[in-house]
């Protein structure tokens, strides 16, 4: 609760994650009113992709989102990192980032897709996302995912 992420410089790491869960046995961990502000992911892992991500994990008895209230705010990412919502997150700002020489620019899935098959009956849908003034250049998909049409896009 309450986690400022800012200034941060990011070279050739995985990126930045708040990562909600909900175990089986009703332990929940929730991530409510996190903040990026100003940070910079210059390149990419050399095994894959780098990332600013929200992910919410439900399942259980509790089927709402544990991610919420995410600010992702004035974040350069470059060179195949991105931005990602993934699972039940809502009330997500996504404003004023940079994403530069990526094949994705942000990605907004109903599915969790970093994890294994601990949660593979989480249940939900992204919601309450608002993307607003994010620039993109030379971004292969500038927006991709299953949760993209429940998003607000304002220019």
């Amino acid at each position: 609760m309450n986690a400022v992420i800012a200034e941060n410089r990011s070279v050739r790491a995985g990126g930045f994650r708040n990562w909600a869960l909900n175990y089986y046995n009703a332990s929940v961990q929730p991530t409510w009113y996190t903040q990026y502000l100003d940070n910079e992911i210059t390149e990419a892992t050399p095994w894959g992709d780098s990332h600013l991500a929200v992910i919410s994990s439900s399942q259980g008895e509790y089927t709402g989102p544990l991610a919420r209230f995410v600010v992702i705010r004035r974040n350069i990412l470059r060179n195949n990192s991105r931005i990602e919502v993934q699972g039940p997150a809502t009330d997500v700002l996504i404003e004023n980032n940079r994403i530069e020489h990526s094949a994705v620019g942000i990605s907004i899935s109903n599915d969790i897709l970093l994890c294994g098959d601990e949660f593979k009956d989480a249940t939900g849908k992204a919601s309450g996302v608002l993307l607003r003034r994010n620039r993109f250049l030379r971004v292969e998909q500038p927006l991709i995912g299953d949760g993209v049409g429940n998003a607000a896009v304002v220019r």
